[in-house]
């Protein structure tokens, strides 16, 4: 059976400080989860060109999209398919 950890006493476990983990302005918690996300703004465009021109060659048959942990990779993944689905069936 597991013991379920309320987020004050596992911050007091992992930081020496009381505040860190915490926003400044409020009680809550300021970490971000590391899911992705779906994002078409600027900062996707180099990303999409890339992904766009590796699909459409025919002669294209692996695309490796690499990055440490927490970059982005499946953030771009899925925001490209989210966004051009004329790819895929």
């Amino acid at each position: 059976m597991t013991k379920k950890i309320p987020n004050t006493d596992l911050l007091k476990v992992f930081n020496t400080n009381d505040d860190a983990g915490r926003d400044e302005s409020s009680s809550t918690l300021k970490y971000d989860s590391l899911t992705s996300k779906l994002k078409n703004d600027k900062s996707t465009i180099p990303y999409f060109e890339a992904l766009d021109f590796a699909f459409s060659q025919d002669d294209v048959k692996n695309i490796a999209v690499t990055g440490p942990y927490g970059s982005g990779k499946s953030t771009v993944i899925e925001s490209f398919l989210s966004l051009h689905k004329k790819y895929f069936r």
